[in-house]
């Protein structure tokens, strides 16, 4: 599992939970979106926080509507 955070919009920033996957033949690693934050946050730090919190609901286990965040 990966986090980042992408600014789709000048000002406005997402966070994005990676999940890794195989792809045959390939020595790189490959993800896929799993989960993706709702709401733009206006600061980098804010919306890494909250991706932060929505990676450790779906590690206890918590993987429900919450973790869309």
């Amino acid at each position: 599992m990966a986090l980042t955070v992408q600014e789709r919009q000048a000002g406005l920033f997402h966070w994005v939970l990676l999940e890794a996957c195989e792809v045959q033949a390939s020595d790189a690693l490959h993800y896929r979106p799993r989960h993706a934050a709702a709401e733009a946050q206006r600061s980098y730090s804010s919306a890494l926080a909250l991706g932060m919190a929505a990676l450790r609901r779906v590690a206890s286990g918590e993987d429900g509507p919450a973790a869309k965040g």
